[in-house]
């Protein structure tokens, strides 16, 4: 994975290539690194951007910039901005190069890696996509200083999801820290740990997606940990994505502690951690 996940102190120290436009989120768009300011297609993130039109209208814009090889799409902001980008990165040319800054804690423990994009059809969501791996994704430590901790803590389930799918070690460091303590204390007293826990969860989603890049061999459903009950509860309840996760999560727990599959002292470890 070296060479393919950067965190940084801030955006701007990054270089960034001569051949990039950056199609970045609205709400972000005052942190646009300066380099590439002449180079920026501003976005509204959401699920409006990912539909088929938005895609030809982005793509349209891209080429108003730039109209020829070499060509790096950079997608900056959250997971919409990510998938949307994504996606028209894997089709414009039949495929061109991709980097994700993402802005979120959620965006950049799990949707800026592994690959799969994906646009909505109606009210389907991600029914449309295509895997097309970043050759470089990009955190900025500066976005999660001033995160609000809502979004961090929402981020910090699937960072705590990750981890228990394949990171021991980690495990004990959020056992002496406390995830409630990782999400809402003020981020000088938790930023080093917590971005050592963020590059600890990217390696374990890169060493499942590495076995089973295309999701062929079932290895890759294990990333699906809680969220079959969160795609409910997203859907009934509108509730956010890591607030549904967590619960999905618990309820995995509880059956599978309830079937013999996990022992008591694992569920209720999993469910402080939640």
């Amino acid at each position: 994975m070296s060479g393919y996940w950067q965190r940084v102190a801030e955006i701007d120290e990054v270089e960034w290539p001569d051949s990039a436009v950056l199609i970045c989120d609205r709400a972000v768009i005052d942190s646009a690194p300066q380099a590439l300011r002449g180079r920026v297609i501003p976005v509204d993130g959401g699920e409006s951007l990912k539909t088929l039109a938005s895609i030809e209208r982005l793509a349209q814009a891209v080429l108003e910039i730039r109209a020829s090889r070499p060509l790096c799409l950079i997608a900056m902001g959250g997971g919409s901005v990510g998938d949307a980008v994504g996606f028209l990165a894997s089709i414009l040319w039949r495929g061109v190069e991709l980097w994700h800054v993402p802005t979120t804690l959620l965006a950049a423990v799990d949707s800026a890696h592994g690959g799969k994009t994906a646009v909505n059809l109606g009210t389907a969501k991600n029914q449309l996509g295509t895997f097309w791996e970043a050759t470089r994704t990009v955190f900025a430590e500066s976005f999660l200083q001033t995160m609000p901790r809502s979004l961090r803590a929402e981020g910090l389930t699937e960072l705590v999801k990750a981890l228990w799918l394949g990171d021991a070690a980690a495990l004990d460091v959020l056992d002496l820290v406390g995830s409630s303590e990782l999400a809402f204390a003020p981020y000088p007293a938790v930023g080093v740990t917590l971005g050592r826990l963020l590059d600890a969860a990217v390696a374990v989603k890169h060493g499942i997606v590495d076995r089973d890049p295309r999701e062929r061999h079932g290895i890759r459903t294990y990333l699906n940990l809680g969220h079959t009950v969160a795609h409910g509860l997203e859907l009934c309840c509108q509730a956010p994505h890591g607030v549904s996760v967590a619960w999905g999560m618990a309820c995995a727990a509880q059956i599978s502690w309830q079937r013999g599959l996990l022992d008591a002292e694992s569920f209720e470890r999993l469910i402080r951690h939640v």
